[in-house]
């Protein structure tokens, strides 16, 4: 997700596309932004730590580049250039360069689309890529209810699953059915609107019945502030909006389910590969190390392949 509002509030420009361009991004707010925002900051990325920021750029390259039943190879362009750009801006993970407040740059899910936090709007945005020539993948979940050929219980767990399907909340329908287009209006948005034009219409006949110019100018700035509130909730007239849904299909197109991976999941070899990436970032990272750690990374993704993903 990223912050749009402070993102636009601070001219930040184009939301980055890669882990470099973050990296780029996060040295440009600790020089020119950071002393002066010290509640803001730029990626929970950086926040996380240099470990954490080579885990997600392998994540990212797995996703990208793993084949079922092919073994990983990581001695490539893309991610030595990758790993060449992180050593470079390793610096920024030390203690010197520590920026704990808000990131506007976070791998928070917060809602379908856009959702708002006090009164900034946030927006769904893909993972970062490897290089501009990365398709930004997004690491997606499912869970899935299925009724076993061997149960003696067939008929509940069927009605059991189409009870689940009929239950699912707006949002799960959206997420799950591409056909679902038209926007969802909040059910209480109708109602508050009468509500607050009711109460503006008081306050405008108070203001008229009012004696003195104190009464009237009290009287004229509740006026205001419901007004105000009355414009403030057209921004909540849908819980799915027609612009969240036309965000999410396209967050959609890059969303991966790694069923078959041999990575991720329990029992995965990610763990392994985690296991790597900890010891090279154990105290920084510098270029002289990216041979040895493309051939670690290699010689574990051979293994992982060699033991189908264990």
């Amino acid at each position: 997700m990223v912050n749009e509002t402070k993102w636009s509030a601070y001219g930040l420009g184009e939301y980055p596309q890669t882990f470099t361009d973050v990296l780029a991004m996060t040295d440009l707010w600790y020089t020119d932004f950071a002393a002066d925002y010290p509640d803001d900051a730029l990626a929970e990325l950086q926040q996380a730590g240099l470990k954490t920021f080579l885990c997600e750029m392998v994540y990212a390259y797995i996703l990208e580049n793993e084949e079922n039943g092919a073994a990983l190879t990581f001695d490539t362009p893309q991610m030595r250039q990758a790993l060449a750009d992180a050593a470079q801006y390793a610096y920024l993970f030390d203690s010197d360069h520590e920026m704990w407040g808000m990131p506007m740059l976070s791998s928070n899910y917060m809602g379908f689309g856009h959702t708002y936090t006090d009164r900034d709007r946030n927006r769904m945005i893909r993972t970062p890529g490897l290089s501009q020539d990365s398709k930004q993948h997004m690491f997606a979940d499912a869970q899935l209810l299925a009724v076993s050929a061997a149960s003696q219980h067939k008929d509940a767990a069927v009605r059991f699953i189409e009870f689940c399907a009929q239950s699912m909340t707006a949002q799960t329908k959206y997420e799950m059915m591409p056909s679902l287009m038209e926007p969802v209006e909040n059910p209480r948005y109708t109602s508050r609107v009468a509500e607050v034009n009711a109460e503006i219409d008081s306050l405008r006949a108070q203001h008229e019945a009012a004696k003195t110019t104190q009464e009237r100018d009290t009287i004229s700035g509740m006026i205001a502030e419901k007004e105000r509130m009355l414009a403030s909730l057209e921004d909540a007239r849908y819980t799915i909006s027609a612009e969240d849904i036309a965000v999410y299909r396209e967050m959609a197109e890059g969303m991966e389910i790694p069923y078959r991976s041999a990575y991720f999941g329990d029992g995965g070899g990610m763990r392994s590969l985690d296991e790597v990436i900890a010891r090279f970032a154990g105290d920084g990272f510098e270029a002289s190390e990216i041979d040895a750690m493309i051939m670690e990374l290699d010689r574990v993704a051979h293994m992982v392949s060699a033991e189908g993903g264990k």
